[in-house]
């Protein structure tokens, strides 16, 4: 599964808030950036979906049994 990875300003595209904003939440840790090897910030997409309020399952399987 590829990794996909956010800039600050492309990640208050998606949610509609101003880099300012999560700069604030980083700092309060609220919603903490992840950093690169330069300490660039950068928000991946899990970090999108839990904003969202969707929580990805990861490696789990669903079953559903059904009787007639």
């Amino acid at each position: 599964m590829s990794k996909t990875i956010y800039k600050p300003h492309e990640f208050v595209t998606l949610i509609g808030k101003s880099v300012l904003i999560l700069q604030r939440w980083d700092s309060q840790g609220r919603l903490v950036a992840q950093r690169s090897g330069s300490n660039r910030r950068y928000y991946t997409k899990q970090q999108y979906l839990e904003y969202k309020g969707v929580h990805a399952l990861v490696n789990s399987s669903i079953v559903a049994h059904c009787r007639a």
